[in-house]
């Protein structure tokens, strides 16, 4: 999330000790970012910045509603085709990699 995004009072998910867990920002800090608390075990933490903050939940802890609306009939383009290469069938080596002495052999 981004800076300008956030309001205090709100309950996001935010990573916290490498999980997302829900936390209600309670207040700014001085020294930067806002005080809040961890809805899963009620203790007090820092957010230092709002990298760690990912996006709006409700109280029981699932995401809130997006804003934002996909016309009906529009698709979003799937993962598979966006950019990615098609691996080529083929011969493979060592450790099933392309090419290789074991690719070459007759």
């Amino acid at each position: 999330m981004k800076k300008d995004e956030v309001k205090v009072g709100g309950v996001y998910a935010a990573k916290v000790s490498d999980k997302l867990v829900p936390v209600r920002l309670e207040s700014e800090n001085p020294h930067g970012g806002w005080n809040a608390t961890n809805l899963k075990t009620g203790k007090s933490v820092r957010i230092k910045s709002a990298q760690r903050l990912r996006e709006a939940v409700t109280e029981a802890g699932h995401a809130a509603p997006k804003a934002t609306v996909v016309a009906q009939g529009e698709k979003k383009a799937s993962s598979k085709s966006q950019g990615r290469p098609e691996v080529q069938e083929g011969p493979t080596g060592h450790r099933g990699r392309p090419g290789g002495k074991e690719a070459q052999r007759p």
